[in-house]
């Protein structure tokens, strides 16, 4: 392993990087500080046959060029793929944060070329096993269409976030729509936490509903589970109105009632079973159907205007 100043333009990008996008105000200022400084901080780089193919770096690389720069001073060490991805894997690690999505197709490629578990793959990484197989997990989600992102401009997937909505109980569908929630809302992992709960004590369709469609009252001083119950009393409270709307002594009253209860129930059968109306029936319903409409609507301003 040697140190030696490089020529850019012998310089290539790795074929696993890790990396694929950058900050371009980030960059920029690097870029900046380079042009005035000079490069402080080597790269590190293995001979391809033609040139140099960047192990890590190529960020700086990038800064240097657009600085001006003609050579680039790098680390020079003859090492194998799977050893080159293992140190660039490592060193994202510690330079400027890359996304959880590359970090973690990182890990995943390293770990197919060295053909280890997430096990073995996390001692050689230094981190645990647990950890590592949240990304994995959470990066197969994002995969299959469930993301959750960071709160803010900077529209990075927070796989962390993403894990804890994987694990709802239902189907990617419904995994998808509560993402969509807290993405709308801007929900952080405390809130997000609430809500995955809420959404997988609630048992019946209505209930899951439910809880998409109450946004979560994050800073007032209420419980997610507290918004949720009060919508629930409300809807109660309406439910009881029209049942004791329906509940009379009058017997005019009680007769309308009922007669539009089986007009209702009638025509959710006919609705079934609409194949079977003649033409001659068709053209009697519609007739009938205009009528009734008709008479409907005048009681309905008799009872408005009194």
């Amino acid at each position: 392993m040697i140190i030696k100043k490089i020529p850019i333009k012998d310089l290539s990008s790795s074929k696993d990087q890790v990396r694929i996008t950058f900050n371009e105000e980030k960059l920029e200022a690097l870029a900046l500080s380079i042009k005035k400084q000079g490069q402080e901080v080597p790269i590190k780089v293995r001979p391809n046959g033609k040139g140099y193919e960047i192990i890590y770096g190529h960020r700086r690389t990038e800064a240097s060029r657009r600085a001006g720069l003609k050579t680039m001073i790098a680390i020079v060490d003859d090492v194998d793929d799977t050893e080159a991805l293992r140190k660039q894997v490592v060193e994202n690690e510690y330079r400027e944060r890359v996304s959880d999505i590359e970090r973690a197709r990182g890990y995943l490629n390293l770990s197919e070329k060295i053909g280890c578990s997430n096990i073995q793959l996390a001692l050689r990484l230094g981190m645990s096993s647990q950890y590592l197989g949240t990304l994995l997990n959470a990066l197969k989600a994002v995969d299959e269409g469930i993301k959750v992102y960071n709160r803010g401009d900077s529209g990075d997937v927070n796989l962390h976030h993403t894990q804890m909505v994987n694990r709802i109980h239902g189907n990617l569908s419904e995994k998808r729509e509560v993402a969509d929630k807290i993405n709308s809302e801007e929900l952080g992992q405390l809130q997000i936490r609430e809500v995955v709960k809420a959404y997988n004590s609630a048992s019946t369709t209505k209930e899951k509903k439910r809880v998409l469609k109450v946004k979560h009252p994050r800073g007032m001083g209420v419980t997610f589970n507290q918004a949720i119950n009060a919508v629930e009393l409300k809807e109660r409270r309406r439910i009881e109105k029209w049942r004791q709307a329906e509940i009379t002594d009058d017997p005019i009253v009680k007769n309308y009632l009922d007669a539009i209860t089986v007009y209702r129930n009638a025509i959710k059968e006919a609705k079934k079973s609409s194949i079977r109306f003649a033409p001659e029936a068709v053209r009697f319903v519609i007739r009938r159907h205009n009528l009734v409409t008709k008479e409907i609507l005048a009681l309905k301003e008799a009872l408005e205007n009194e």
